[in-house]
């Protein structure tokens, strides 16, 4: 049986974790990196509620079942809510995609963050003739970072 979920805290933001799988096929699981996150740093607990986003526009309302070693168990704890598809009623406001030359260190990091939470859906690195050696090279360790901190 699974417990109610718990109430959030007034003020405390929804939880959303990337899915692994689709809950309408089978059981929830968030993607190891997000479960790592949701166990280790945000510390749920039996009871607390979480949104499962599948990067397809679609959200869960999710409630921990329980804690296995290294684990969570995930149920569904309501209907599945979907964003409309662009140019359809209710749609948001069209999808922003930036170009941009990358900053150094930090504020690189700081950038896709910031836009994200402006409503940005893309941003493209831009490398142009003065472009300083910094921003051209992006090596795959810094192309997973910034994607982990834009998700």
């Amino acid at each position: 049986m699974t417990p109610p979920p718990r109430p959030r805290e007034q003020g405390a933001p929804e939880r959303r974790f990337l899915l692994a799988t689709d809950p309408a096929t089978g059981p929830p699981q968030l993607t190891a990196e997000d479960e790592r996150r949701a166990r280790d740093m945000v510390q749920l607990r039996v009871g607390d509620g979480l949104i499962g986003l599948d990067g397809e526009g679609r959200a869960w309302p999710l409630v921990v079942r329980a804690i296995e070693w290294r684990r969570l168990l995930l149920d569904v704890a309501g209907d599945v809510r979907e964003e409309p598809r662009p140019g359809t009623g209710g749609t948001a406001p069209p999808r922003l995609v930036i170009g941009v030359s990358l900053p150094r260190g930090g504020r690189a990091e700081d950038m896709p963050d910031r836009l994200c939470q402006l409503g940005v859906a893309r941003v493209v690195p831009l490398v142009a003739e003065r472009t300083p050696p910094h921003a051209r090279a992006t090596g795959s360790n810094r192309t997973d970072r910034l994607l982990r901190v834009a998700r």
